[in-house]
């Protein structure tokens, strides 16, 4: 029987992003975990990251319950497996982001409302920590990220909050990043900073 046929790295990358792009998640999955078992390299924290989104992505197409936990728990073991790439190469900012996305897999798996509240919450400040770690190292695309993490985050924190203030709390932040966010796609539109390139994967 011949060997399987070796496709490099950066094929398999390619390759990935195009089916990511087809919103063909589970396949796209697929191929960066290949990219990523290939061999050690400065590269492999980005390419971790990219498996973790389309393991979240693919488990969001689920069509059973059961699919569903199962593709969310690989998402969540990946985003910390991410975080802790991240914290070797000392990218503090993306180290942060990705357990932040960790612990959001980890609320739609949880059962019940206070589960749900602590994590949500708990999320929420670790990708507020991570906006203030780009932001300190001016690096405007990884505080947009985090931004985009604290938009979709605020809403499930003002659901399951219990007391008034925490749903003010969350709903003032809320507006307050989307001002934040609007600013930071003005900059890029002006082609400011790193320029346009990067507006494809953050906006």
């Amino acid at each position: 029987m011949p060997a399987p046929e070796y496709q490099p790295r950066s094929d398999l990358v390619k390759e990935a992003e195009a089916k990511a792009g087809n919103y063909e998640w589970s396949t796209a999955a697929r191929l960066y975990s290949q990219a990523l078992g290939i061999t050690e390299t400065s590269e492999n924290s980005r390419i971790a990251e990219l498996l973790a989104k389309s393991l979240y992505k693919a488990a969001r197409q689920s069509k059973t319950r059961e699919e569903f936990d199962r593709r969310m728990g690989e998402a969540k073991e990946a985003y910390e497996n991410a975080s802790q790439r991240y914290s070797k190469t000392s990218q503090q900012g993306h180290s942060t982001r990705m357990l932040a996305r960790a612990r959001f897999a980890e609320f739609w798996l949880a059962d019940d409302s206070n589960s749900k509240r602590n994590i949500i919450a708990e999320s929420a400040r670790l990708a507020e920590e991570s906006a203030k770690s780009f932001e300190a190292e001016a690096d405007t695309e990884g505080q947009a990220m985090s931004h985009r993490d604290l938009l979709d985050l605020l809403p499930e924190v003002q659901i399951f909050a219990v007391d008034y203030e925490t749903k003010k709390d969350a709903f003032m932040n809320f507006m307050a990043i989307a001002r934040k966010e609007s600013a930071l796609q003005r900059q890029y539109l002006r082609g400011d900073d790193r320029g346009d390139q990067a507006l494809t994967h953050i906006f």
